[in-house]
């Protein structure tokens, strides 16, 4: 699916401003994949067992970016796309890390 649909999970995570409009773009494309979590788990490699997928599409936004990357890559996301994915993941930890920052409050 290409990046620039208004409503493909990359443009939700593209508008995302907080963790868990990300983890529903990740859920989103899980979806689309048409996979199931363990048919995930075993194209993104021993990066992310059946348990963190299913972790990453209900509650738990990816701790680390190899966990995004091996969602991203089990669901068939290009390597240049992952890229794309990352950044917004970075994005949104950087927002939170500043907002929590003792100098956000003055």
């Amino acid at each position: 699916m290409p990046l620039s649909e208004d409503n493909s999970p990359f443009e939700m995570a593209r508008r995302a401003t907080r963790k868990a409009e990300f983890t529903r773009a990740l859920k989103q494309l899980l979806k689309e994949s048409e996979l199931s979590l363990k048919q995930l788990a075993e194209k993104a490699g021993s990066e992310l067992p059946r348990t963190t997928a299913h972790n990453l599409v209900t509650k738990q936004f990816p701790k680390r970016e190899g966990q995004l990357r091996a969602f991203l890559t089990g669901c068939g996301v290009s390597t240049e796309d992952i890229t794309r994915w990352v950044k917004e993941w970075q994005r949104l930890l950087f927002n939170e890390q500043q907002a929590d920052s003792p100098d956000a409050s003055a």
